[in-house]
């Protein structure tokens, strides 16, 4: 364990049934992975870690179902040692539980392969994985996973996201709806669009999603045009009430780009993380130093933004009455469990 392990992703995979005639009352993963992973519970993805000297502590109680649950993991190591180490405790209504631990008992490979993530995927050609050893053994040492006293706070960078698309025509008027799970920060061509903070605000998430509406007439340009966002838990996966994952474990995006003149299709969303290791700009989360925000991720290749100064008016917010019956199906529909944007 102490070599350097190569740089790639790993996947693995475990099944397990939930027993008959018990009520689930609790579900916990606590888990870590060096240098990071993603969990998908039945193919959905229920949350991610970048920091393995911080474990993830995961609520997983909206995500298993009666009967056969399968749990899967992409575990990406990028340098150095490579390690995975975990436990899912499931706590059931007659005070006895179920748990699941990261050991020979799970599947693994090294390529991805299709519907690898979901239940009927058939890994009889997977391996077992090889087991180093003890929790604690070098060179990741002791690894807490929140039940002592001191308090640790996971607080993972903000992904980047990005999208170009193609204007070949004059726009009159482009208009701009975006909401989130958690805070976004939008850009276009290189400026911030609008100039409030932790959009879309605090709302109840269980029953209601405010979203922003911005005037972007001015920031289009003909030919190519790129489309960023960062993305942060804010209220919904960061800390709220000094706790972690109060109403999700993943946040999410919605935006929809409207204009008078039609657009070439664009190309689909990338996703890059970057940044302090701690940041998640908001509240506990500490905001990014500018020398390390990648160069020209907001804007098309070979061009440089129209103003430093944030662009773009907000027109109506969700917190009033929402009359664009199109995007708010959107949102229903995004945003449900079983269909989600996440990029």
């Amino acid at each position: 364990p102490n070599e350097v392990a190569p740089a790639g992703t790993r996947y693995f995979r475990r099944q397990f049934t939930m027993p008959a005639g018990k009520q689930m009352t609790n579900a916990t993963f606590n888990l870590t992975c060096d240098n990071g992973f993603i969990l998908f519970i039945n193919g959905i993805q229920a949350g991610q870690s970048e920091n393995w000297s911080q474990p993830a502590k995961l609520n997983l109680k909206e995500f298993l179902t009666p009967g056969v649950n399968t749990l899967a993991i992409a575990a990406t190591n990028t340098d150095s040692a490579a390690g995975l180490t975990g436990k899912l405790t499931v706590q059931l209504d007659d005070h006895t539980t179920v748990e699941i631990f990261i050991d020979s008992s799970w599947k693994t490979s090294s390529q991805e392969r299709a519907l690898w993530k979901t239940t009927n995927f058939d890994d009889r050609d997977w391996v077992a994985p090889i087991v180093l050893g003890s929790l604690g053994m070098a060179p990741w040492g002791a690894v807490s996973f929140g039940d002592g006293d001191a308090k640790k706070w996971d607080l993972p960078p903000p992904p980047y996201l990005r999208t170009v698309f193609a204007v070949s025509k004059p726009v009159q008027r482009a208009i701009l709806y975006v909401t989130a799970l958690g805070n976004y920060e939008m850009h276009l061509n290189g400026s911030r669009v609008g100039r409030d903070y932790f959009n879309p605000g605090y709302v109840e998430y269980s029953k209601r999603v405010n979203y922003q509406t911005y005037d972007v007439t001015a920031l289009l340009r003909n030919g190519t045009n790129a489309l960023g966002a960062i993305l942060a838990g804010g209220w919904y996966c960061g800390y709220c009430y000094a706790s972690p994952n109060v109403y999700g474990t993943v946040p999410k995006l919605c935006a929809q780009l409207k204009s008078s003149m039609p657009t070439e299709p664009g190309r689909p969303w990338s996703r890059m993380i970057r940044g302090s290791s701690r940041t998640g700009r908001f509240a506990r989360e500490i905001c990014s130093k500018a020398s390390s925000m990648m160069r020209g991720w907001k804007c098309p290749a070979g061009t440089r933004p129209r103003s430093v100064m944030p662009i773009g008016n907000p027109c109506m917010s969700g917190r009033h009455r929402i009359s664009r019956l199109a995007f708010r199906q959107r949102i229903r529909s995004k945003f449900s469990r079983k269909s989600f944007l996440w990029v």
